[in-house]
């Protein structure tokens, strides 16, 4: 409550300068619309005015100075981002001069007494009140409580607008604790610790500023690593132990949020990233910054140590990934095959691997061989994962499976390290934000996964069986070889008609069957003698069936089909896509085995199918320069093509 002859001594100010209005009521409402703007003030016994640097000065610095002049956009060289660069001014001195406010370079720029004008006319302007309270700060000694002194903390003045109904806040990372029945779910501001099985809340932590956007546990999961802040504002990590539910760290650093934090396999490092493209290393004991690594062009989203903590990787939205020596900070390679964001970044458990995925629906493996000095680490397997971005890969602590998740709400199982996909745990799940593995203990393989989604509760899956032999398997291979070898191929003749399914000739195989094309056939408009067989085999069995024609000399244009005993086509080969390309350069006619410029071709292997509108063809050579592409099978004629698809002409960019 302001006392009565305070708001006197106030109206007498304001109606003052409004000495030659003859209408004082309008003098009152100019005096009312002071005092809207100027609630947090405080007064002293004196009847003096001394703002508030937090409450009252820095949301307005912000405001109106925060785009140019806060986080790693300085223009100028002047920032707003903590009390200690707005004290220390510009390279030409200091902008501040304490109980001088109007002698101030700050309050001089904002009136337009000095050039350039700041903010710049186009831009919104504070108000006169604004101004005055700014300047009634320097001139009462422009002093800012400590807890004010860190960069911009997370203190985003915002109005509170309450919802019409309840909101239940979304669930915005999550991690599996030891024991393999509870999770950690983190959202707004708040931590939960879940049980899986009910759902049932056992352990709550309040306080975390903003967004908790990333949970990470040490190496002996006694620690659980909390990232978070609030965008625009500065960002947050803390340490929470396990066993005693105590907080035991609390840090605030970086411009803006934190998206990944993680400890070193030591516990000694811990290493911090997010929105302001900064990777800072900090000392767990001191809790000082030790090493700021730069280099991204883009937000951070995603950190991981290797298994010996030398060398640390980073996912950005700058589409690549980043490979550090840690003890250095010295960037030892750049993973640049990414083509849209990066938003997931792993070591496997033996160190030998890095898996990364993102925006362009893919999950590569490069393999590593930069530890100690800068090298090329060689791209392995590139594989087309998921119809949406994916959001998140973890890799089993036995090394055997790697999980992803995909913003088409699907989780995936890939083998390791070939990435060939294993099956689908989950489907058609909507805002899928995590999967974790329930796995005890690191020489345990793991036997379910858990997937969070943004509401309700946690949805375990188990992971697929080991893979079944291949049905291509040596021995029954061996068992058509030796029928041949033995010459126990029984040899029959072909008996008409046989061209409808209903009359199709019985074989037991294998066999050999010698026929002659139906004159009847050959005699009507259809020009084709269709010949149908009927033979029993299994599943896991293979068999080879071929036509003895153009060998023997015959003029015969003839092909074989494999139906099932409905008459159905039986499935030959099932392709799945595992890259996205296309040809960049020149189209391709029928017959043209070379120069098949493809996009990305660096991702590709010898002897890969590359399928292309319906033909499939198998590469030979590599390109041998930077005006060449591959060659394809057999490399020199007409192109093969394989799996019963034909020969045909592609246009550029197909």
């Amino acid at each position: 409550m302001i006392q009565p002859n305070i708001m006197t001594s106030l109206l007498f100010q304001a109606l003052s300068r409004c000495i030659q209005l003859s209408v004082g009521t309008i003098c009152i409402v100019m005096a009312c619309q002071l005092f809207s703007v100027l609630p947090s003030v405080a007064f002293g016994a004196d009847g003096s005015t001394s703002p508030d640097y937090q409450k009252d000065v820095q949301p307005l610095l912000l405001k109106y100075c925060g785009n140019c002049h806060s986080g790693t956009e300085k223009e100028g060289e002047f920032s707003i981002a903590s009390i200690e660069t707005l004290m220390a001014g510009t390279p030409k001195g200091a902008v501040i001069m304490p109980r001088d406010g109007e002698q101030s370079k700050l309050i001089g720029l904002i009136r337009g007494k000095i050039e350039p004008k700041m903010p710049p006319d186009e831009e919104p302007q504070p108000s006169e009140a604004e101004i005055n309270l700014i300047a009634s700060w320097i001139n009462a000694g422009a002093q800012a409580s400590i807890s004010a002194t860190k960069p911009l903390r997370m203190r985003l003045n915002v109005p509170k607008i309450a919802a019409k109904s309840k909101v239940v806040a979304p669930y915005t990372s999550a991690i599996v604790l030891p024991g393999e029945t509870d999770v950690l779910l983190g959202r707004y501001g708040e931590l939960e610790q879940v049980k899986i099985a009910t759902g049932e809340v056992v352990k709550q932590w309040k306080d975390f500023a903003g967004k908790v956007t990333a949970l990470r546990l040490s190496s002996d999961s006694k620690v659980v690593i909390v990232a978070g802040g609030v965008e625009g504002v500065g960002g947050e990590v803390a340490a929470i132990d396990l066993t005693s539910g105590e907080v035991r760290m609390k840090l605030e650093g970086h411009s803006d949020i934190i998206y990944s934090a993680v400890l070193s396999p030591d516990n000694k490092v811990l290493a911090t990233a997010g929105y302001d493209r900064v990777i800072r290393l900090w000392d767990v004991t001191t809790g000082q910054v030790i090493k700021t690594l730069l280099g991204h062009n883009g937000a951070i989203y995603d950190l991981d140590f290797d298994p010996t903590g030398r060398v640390l990787a980073s996912a950005s939205a700058d589409e690549t990934v980043k490979l550090w020596q840690v003890s250095t900070g010295m960037r030892l390679d750049t993973l640049s095959q990414g083509e849209k964001e990066q938003y997931a970044v792993r070591f496997d458990p033996s160190g030998k691997s890095i898996y990364a995925a993102g925006g362009d629906k893919k999950i590569r493996r490069w393999q590593l061989v930069s530890i100690d000095q800068p090298a090329i680490n060689p791209i392995r397997e590139a594989r087309f994962a998921h119809e949406g971005a994916v959001m998140g890969v973890r890799v089993s602590s036995d090394g055997r499976w790697l999980i992803s998740v995909g913003q088409d709400g699907t989780v995936k199982q890939w083998t390791t390290p070939d990435l060939r996909l294993a099956g689908t745990l989950v489907q058609n799940q909507q805002d899928t934000v995590a999967a974790e593995f329930l796995s005890a203990a690191p020489d345990i393989a793991p036997q379910s996964i858990v997937s969070i989604a943004r509401k309700g509760k946690p949805l375990t899956a188990g992971l697929l069986p080991e893979p079944a032999v291949s049905d291509r398997s040596e021995a029954s291979m061996n068992t058509v070889v030796a029928a041949v070898a033995d010459n126990t191929i029984q040899e029959v003749a072909e008996v008409e008609p046989n061209s409808l399914l209903v009359q199709a000739m019985p074989l037991t195989i294998p066999a050999t069957v010698k026929g002659i094309i139906d004159p009847a056939s050959a005699a009507s408009d259809a020009k084709e003698d269709v010949d149908i067989y009927r033979f029993t085999a299994k599943k896991g069995e293979i068999w080879i069936a071929e036509i003895h024609a153009g060998r023997g000399g015959s003029p015969l244009d003839s092909r074989i089909d494999i139906l099932s005993a409905e008459g159905s086509p039986v499935l030959r080969v099932n392709l799945q896509a595992v890259r996205e390309s296309y040809f960049t350069f020149r189209g391709k006619d029928s017959t043209t085995v070379d120069d098949f410029r493809l996009h990305k071709w660096q991702e590709m292997e010898l002897n890969e199918y590359l399928y292309s509108d319906g033909e499939v063809v198998k590469l030979w050579l590599y390109p041998r320069g930077p005006d060449s592409g591959f060659k394809v099978y057999p490399g020199y004629g007409s192109r093969y093509t394989y799996f019963d698809t034909t020969a045909t002409a592609h246009a550029l960019g197909a």
